[in-house]
């Protein structure tokens, strides 16, 4: 269950990480 915890954590990371740059790269 750690590992599933891990992956949820990360995927949130990236996501809102990601989000922002595509934002400014679809401008």
């Amino acid at each position: 269950m750690k590992v599933l915890t891990a992956i949820a954590m990360s995927a949130t990371l990236v996501s809102s990480f990601t989000a922002p740059m595509e934002m400014s790269i679809l401008t």
